[in-house]
């Protein structure tokens, strides 16, 4: 459970600076033509987004905390969860 939702909280991340990218590129309003070529204002989608991942993304860290707390009193080098944490240290 927590490798999948620690990948998942990556993937989200991962969002998140895509969308910081395209909202820093683009700005925080964008112009839209719709009709008799009139723009029209609108606040850039990847701002919903971005909050809506930011959201996603804390529940998931709310999930990783919960389940490092249920690890609490399995803190030897060769648990779960450390052997996790030292795979990942490996693969950086």
């Amino acid at each position: 459970l927590f490798k999948t939702t620690f990948k998942r909280y990556i993937t989200l991340r991962n969002y998140l600076g895509r969308l910081e990218k395209s909202i820093n590129d683009e700005g925080v309003l964008v112009t839209k033509e719709y009709v008799k070529k009139r723009a029209n204002l609108y606040v850039n989608p990847a701002l919903t987004a971005y909050n809506t991942t930011v959201s996603s993304a804390n529940a998931t860290v709310k999930t990783l905390v919960h389940i490092v707390a249920t690890f609490k009193g399995e803190q030897t080098e060769d648990s779960r969860l450390m052997q996790f944490l030292n795979e990942l240290k490996a693969d950086e």
